[in-house]
């Protein structure tokens, strides 16, 4: 399953953030000697992707898109910073927060995550 599209062609709107999640490491040696190290995971990625002014339809691609989705099914994403395309992500929070303001336009909100 693909992310859909947005009517402009592009996945996201220029509002969206990546991130590459870090992980603290510690060493322990004898004599009660120790090494942290903070790294980077290059291999994982988050996008928190925020959409304004989505008209109906759009919106409600990404509605059908989230509810088609089970519980830890996985789905392709394209980062829009690098054109990779990757096959095991999914949604990091079980919601898609979508409103719609007084003109009909709707803002959505959401967090994908690589699943590797």
């Amino acid at each position: 399953m693909d992310f859909p599209i947005l009517i402009s062609g592009e996945q996201v709107q220029s509002s969206a953030i990546r991130s590459e999640p870090a992980q603290h490491i510690e060493h322990f040696f004898e004599g009660d000697s120790r090494q942290a190290q903070l790294r980077t995971n290059a291999d994982r990625k988050t996008w928190r992707l925020s959409y304004q002014n989505l008209i109906g339809e759009e919106a409600m691609r990404l509605r059908a898109f989230f509810e088609g989705l089970s519980a830890e099914e996985e789905f392709s994403f394209t980062d829009p910073w690098t054109g990779i395309a990757y096959p095991n992500c999914r949604i990091a929070e079980p919601r898609l927060q979508l409103a719609c303001d007084k003109d009909g336009r709707f803002s959505a909100q959401l967090e994908i995550e690589n699943a590797l």
